[in-house]
């Protein structure tokens, strides 16, 4: 299964498809924007039509991760780290 992680950051929005092996099939890093639910829902539009997957899981983290709307998961930073 194709998966989406997103990091909605202060400054800097990540975002990162992986394959089931799990390589990086697509990424983009875009400095934060005033409305970033707006950025995360383009953002993931994109990653979605290169992963050809419209039913990807969505992870995301950071400091912005509960104002992505898509997101099936949100899980803090430190987690992510541990």
């Amino acid at each position: 299964m194709t998966a989406i992680g997103i990091d909605a950051g202060s400054t800097t929005t990540k975002i990162v498809v992986v394959d089931p092996d799990a390589r990086i099939r697509w990424h983009r890093l875009e400095p934060t924007e005033p409305l970033l639910e707006e950025q995360t829902d383009r953002l993931l539009e994109a990653a979605r039509a290169e992963a050809g997957d419209g039913t990807a899981p969505v992870i995301a983290t950071g400091y912005g991760r509960n104002l992505v709307r898509a997101a099936d998961r949100k899980v803090p930073e430190i987690t992510c780290h541990a």
